[in-house]
Formats: structure tokens, sequence, C-alpha cells
């Protein structure tokens, strides 16, 4: 099968959601291609989801998957024993055997971090450019050294109370953050000052 075709198949895996496709390796007796889909919505119920699944594909672009993780309650098998052993041409005693937890070993358990999320969200955005009049918001990117533990996401600019500032136009969203602009001071594991995008609300 060509790369695009492959490539074809790889988008086809998110399902029409944003996120991204890694290929692990071939895996049982009739080579097949495992998968790890890490897919986000946006905009369901406002706070939107995120989770990874995983899929075994055939040369001829058959798809089956095996396993799926919210990032909450854990993998959660969604293909019987017997059929997976089947699928990957196994005897049965060689599944049994040791083939069933070797292959299990290789599905680790999805960590959400809200990252997905943030990202799927900040393409949906569409800039305000300057002297645009109309809602605006402020979308805030924090600037935290790679891999510090619970760095905060991207998201809008909220009021003390957790509601988010809207904007009449883009000038009146600039001043705002022209009022911020003196010496700003890192918290522990921040790497710098916020970047700041002034998006259409809608």
């Amino acid at each position: 099968m060509s790369e695009t075709k492959w490539n074809e198949i790889e988008e086809s895996l998110k399902q029409g959601y944003y996120g991204n496709v890694t290929f692990h390796c071939l895996v049982g007796a009739t080579q097949l291609r495992l998968y790890e889909t890490n897919i986000a919505d946006p905009d369901e119920n406002e706070c939107g989801w995120e989770c990874a699944e995983w899929y075994l594909v055939s040369d001829d672009g058959q798809d089956t998957i095996v396993a799926r993780c919210d990032g909450y309650t854990g993998v959660k098998k969604q293909i019987k024993s017997d059929e997976l052993c089947e699928l990957l041409g196994y005897s049965q005693e060689e599944w049994a055997d040791e083939q069933e937890e070797c292959f299990w070993e290789k599905i680790n358990p999805y960590q959400i971090t809200g990252e997905l999320i943030s990202d799927a969200k900040s393409e949906q955005l569409d800039d305000a450019e300057e002297g645009y009049v109309g809602e605006c918001a402020i979308w805030e990117t924090p600037n935290y050294y790679i891999g510090h533990i619970n760095a905060p996401t991207a998201d809008f600019i909220a009021d003390d109370n957790g509601e988010r500032l809207i904007f009449s136009s883009h000038a009146e969203a600039q001043a705002y953050l022209d009022e911020d602009d003196g010496p700003y001071y890192c918290s522990h594991g921040e790497a710098g000052r916020p970047s700041y995008r002034i998006v259409k609300y809608q």
C-alpha cells in the first residue's frame, strides 16, 4: 500500500477529531500495524474531552479497535481475548502461554494533561486583527519549562471569579494587556511571561 494511502488511513482513525496518530510497531504472526490515536473534542460539554484509542490495522486497511483510555478509568479493552488471539494469528497455546500478556504490555495508560484540548481550542480561534470592532477575548498560553508537573494549560483570560473577560474591540483588549506591561515575576517552573492572542469571541 502506498504511503499516501497509509496517511489517509491514519487520518481516518482520528474520526474527524483533533489529535495525532502514532504508529508503534508490527504485532502478531499476522504482522498487523499497532496505532495509538490521541484525540480531543474541545466543544463537548464546554470543557471538552480527550482520550487515547489503540487500533490494529491490516495491510488492506481494515482497522479494529482493541483498547480505549479516557485518562481517568484506565485502559478498557474493546475486544474479546479469543477474537484478538485469532486476529493476531496465534494458537490458543501460544496466546495463553505468553503472547497475550506481551501484547497488552504495549498498551500504556493515557495520561490527560489538558494540553490536547487546549491545542484543539487554539486551532479553532480566529485572530482579531488590529482595528477590529466586535467582541474579543484574550487567549493566554503559559510559558513553563518542559516536563514541569501541574503546569497550567492555555485558556482564555478570566477575572477573579473565573468569568471569561470579553472586550468590545481589539483596541480595548490590547489596552487591557498594556495595563499589565510592568515587571513580570515568574512562578515556580515558569520560564517567562505568557504569550497572548487577541481573538474574535463567538
